[in-house]
């Protein structure tokens, strides 16, 4: 099989070359940043959007332009002719409708995801009507008109028996536009992870490992260890739960005069507290005043209730 590599260099004197050139370096920021790389669903989700930007940079490069008419038929057989022959175009016009449609797909998966990510939905179900309702209120600021754009031309392309037959709808310029404005969401919703209040997490048993809590079908790595500690008022260890996971008795803490229970102090961001990932790790109110670190300094949670995760 042959196989080829090559690199095309941007004109970053080119106004539209230097547009593409600077998404990429905001994508690299969000991957750079520790809230972001916390939640491999933002990960994932900046992997394909970064493909957005692959695609719409070889259109650009193919001469892309906007068509208003129907598709030229015969230059789809002259593809597919080239194809059975073992003939593959590196460079067409044809070609460039192809990186351009890609685009477009990567937009609206990206937008849906990112609306998942967000609204701290990310494993739920709904669509994107549903997600904007939980997004919208909290980032007011926010704008999705061309994001919106995509969307409806993409149905059009997964669902329409014609496709984009006689014309596209979306132009260059709006899918970039819609790069700009996802984007932007991400950076807002990174921005208010950085700002977070912290909730600090007493727990003990096996939420004592870190990878035990911060797995990702549980706090995706949001739970950042402090120190050792103990109770300060009089517990024990029990095992008078009964996990419905593992289908076997799960640790608890009881009073007991006299005793103390060691385990792991965290911090969690505040708003898991409550939410559909925390309640998988099982996070509820436990009333209990105050833990003690190793070094025998008070936690900062003497002043409130602290919060533990049963498992």
């Amino acid at each position: 099989m042959s196989r080829y590599e090559s690199f095309l260099r941007l004109d970053l004197t080119d106004p539209g070359d230097k547009e593409l050139a600077d998404y990429g370096a905001r994508i690299l920021t969000l991957l750079r940043s520790p809230h972001a790389q916390k939640s491999h669903f933002l990960v994932a989700t900046l992997d394909d959007f970064l493909g957005v930007l692959y695609a719409l940079i070889f259109a650009r490069h193919n001469n892309f332009v906007e068509r208003n008419g129907p598709i030229e038929v015969p230059t789809v057989v002259k593809r597919a002719e080239n194809v059975a022959e073992g003939i593959v175009r590196t460079s067409s016009k044809w070609l460039a409708g192809f990186y351009f449609n890609s685009a477009l797909f990567r937009i609206a998966a990206a937008y849906h995801r990112g609306l998942k990510v967000v609204s701290g939905k990310e494993t739920c179900g709904l669509y994107k009507a549903a997600l904007l309702k939980i997004v919208e209120p909290e980032f007011s600021e926010w704008l999705h008109t061309n994001l919106d754009k995509v969307w409806d031309e993409v149905n059009d392309l997964k669902h329409e028996a014609e496709g984009l037959f006689n014309s596209r709808d979306v132009s260059r310029e709006q899918a970039t536009a819609a790069v700009a404005e996802l984007l932007e969401l991400f950076e807002l919703w990174n921005d208010r992870r950085v700002e977070e209040p912290m909730a600090l997490v007493f727990q003990y048993g096996s939420n004592c490992l870190g990878s035990e809590i911060n797995s990702n079908n549980r706090l995706c790595g949001d739970a950042q260890f402090l120190d050792i500690a103990e109770t300060v008022e009089d517990f024990e260890l029990a095992f008078d739960v009964q996990s419905a996971g593992r289908g076997c008795a799960a640790s608890d803490i009881v009073r007991r005069p006299g005793g103390k229970v060691w385990g792991v102090l965290y911090e969690v961001p505040d708003y898991l507290i409550g939410c559909k990932i925390a309640k998988a790790a099982s996070v509820s109110r436990l009333t209990m005043s105050r833990a003690r670190t190793t070094n025998g300094r008070q936690s900062r949670s003497a002043a409130r209730t602290v919060r533990s995760c049963r498992r």
